[in-house]
């Protein structure tokens, strides 16, 4: 179970690093707007 997890993790990590390669702007526009409305 906590294996599959971290799996998934690494997983999510990967594509979002990838995502970052792609459109670097954009994703960082995305992540502090929903890291502002988190707090």
């Amino acid at each position: 179970m906590f294996g599959s997890l971290m799996l998934g993790l690494n997983i999510l990590a990967v594509s979002f690093k990838t995502l970052n390669g792609f459109k670097n702007s954009k994703t960082k526009k995305s992540v502090e707007f929903i890291q502002n409305r988190k707090m």
